[in-house]
C-alpha cells in the first residue's frame, strides 16, 4: 500500500494549485482545472469537486417592453434550490444574469412584477461572500441587505447606472466594470477598503471627491476610457488611500498636454504605492510618469511604471485582490 501524504497538506496543494477567482471572466478555466485536479487521484476528487460547488450562477430575463423589474418564478426558483442541496453545494459565490428575454418552457419560465430581489426569495443567504451581476438595459433591484463582502458589478450596455436601494452592509470590496458612477455620490459604505472603477469615465473633480464618503477606503484602481482632466482626478484622491493604480486606456499625448497644464499633484499622505500603467505608447505618459514618481517621493510612496506590452496584461481585480491579501 502506497503512502499516503497528510491530509493538511493535500489540502495546501490543492489551495495553491487552484487559483483564486477573482474575475467572472476565469470561471470556465477554474473549472477545467479543478476537473483536472480531480483526475490526479481518487482521494483528491471529493476534495477538489467542493471547490465546483461553491459557485452558482442564475439567469433572470428581461421583459420586452419595460413594465417593472423582472420576477422571480417561486415554484422554478425552489426547485433549482433543492437540486442544489441534493447535490450539497456550499455556495459561497453567487453570480446573476439578466439576460434578453427569450421563449422559455412552463418549467424555466420566469414572470415579471414591480419587486424583485437579488436572488431567489427561498434560496437562503448565509454562507454567501461574493456576488458578480451583469446586466445591460435597467438599473439593479433592492439588495435586501445581503451580507456579502465581495461584490462585481459588471455593465454590458453603454454606461448604465447600477441602483442600490440597501447596499450590503459589510462590502469590502467593489468592483463597476463600465458603468455610471453616479451611485458613489449618494453612498457610504463604511466598511469599504477596495474599489475598482474599470472602464469608467469622471466628468468633473466632485466625482472623485465623492469618493472620500468610504472612511476605510485604502485600494483604489482606476481605469479610465477617455482623456480626463488630469488635476481632477490625482489631486482629488480620498485621503486615507494606501495604494492607488491607474490607467489611462486608450488615450494618446492628450494626457501629455493634460499633465503640462498640471501646475502640482498632491497625493494623499498616507499613500504606499503608486501604480501607473500606460498601455499606449511610452511618449505618450512621459510627463505624467516623471511628475507622478516626483509627487510619490514626497510623500514617501513606490512609484510602479506598467508600460508596453506588460501593461496589455494588467488587470485591475487581480492588482486590487494582491493588495488585499
Amino acid at each position: 500500500m502506497g503512502r499516503r501524504l497528510p491530509l493538511e497538506l493535500e489540502v495546501a496543494i490543492v489551495q495553491h494549485a487552484i487559483p483564486p477567482l477573482i474575475s467572472i471572466h476565469r470561471l470556465e478555466e477554474r473549472v477545467d482545472l479543478c476537473k483536472a485536479l480531480s483526475l490526479v487521484c481518487r482521494d483528491w476528487t471529493n476534495l477538489v469537486q467542493g471547490y465546483l460547488r461553491e459557485h452558482v450562477t442564475f439567469s433572470l430575463c428581461e421583459p420586452k417592453a419595460y413594465s417593472g423589474p423582472p420576477q422571480w418564478d417561486e415554484n422554478w426558483a425552489l426547485r433549482r434550490k433543492q437540486s442544489l442541496e441534493e447535490k450539497r453545494f456550499n455556495t459561497r459565490r453567487i453570480c446573476v444574469v439578466y439576460e434578453e428575454m427569450v421563449e422559455r418552457d412552463d418549467e424555466d419560465h420566469i414572470e415579471h412584477d414591480d419587486d424583485t430581489a437579488m436572488v431567489p426569495p427561498c434560496y437562503g443567504k448565509e454562507g454567501v461572500e461574493e456576488m458578480w451581476v451583469v446586466f445591460k438595459e435597467f438599473c439593479l433591484p433592492s439588495w435586501d441587505n445581503y451580507p456579502i463582502k465581495r461584490l462585481h458589478i459588471l455593465s454590458q450596455g453603454p454606461g448604465i447606472a447600477p441602483h442600490f436601494t440597501s447596499p450590503p452592509p459589510g462590502l469590502v470590496y467593489l468592483s463597476f466594470s463600465d458603468c455610471d458612477l453616479s451611485y458613489l455620490d449618494r453612498s457610504q459604505l463604511r466598511h469599504l477598503q477596495a474599489l475598482v472603477l474599470d472602464q469608467v469615465w469622471f466628468p468633473n473633480s466632485a466625482s472623485v471627491d465623492a469618493l472620500a464618503a468610504h472612511p476605510s477606503l485604502s485600494i483604489l484602481a482606476i481605469n479610465h476610457r477617455s482623456t480626463p482632466n488630469i488635476s481632477n482626478i490625482f489631486n482629488h484622491l480620498p485621503r486615507t488611500l494606501e495604494h492607488f493604480a491607474y490607467h489611462p486606456a486608450g488615450v494618446d499625448n492628450e494626457h501629455n498636454m493634460d499633465m503640462a497644464n498640471c501646475p502640482t499633484v498632491n497625493l494623499p499622505p498616507n499613500l504606499r504605492s503608486f501604480t501607473f500603467v500606460s498601455s499606449a505608447p511610452e511618449r505618450y505618459h512621459y510627463l505624467t510618469a516623471v511628475d507622478v514618481g516626483e509627487a510619490c517621493r514626497w510623500v514617501g510612496a513606490k512609484f510602479i511604471h506598467i508600460a508596453g506590452r506588460s501593461a496589455k496584461d494588467w488587470d485591475a481585480e487581480e492588482w486590487a485582490y494582491s493588495m488585499m491579501a
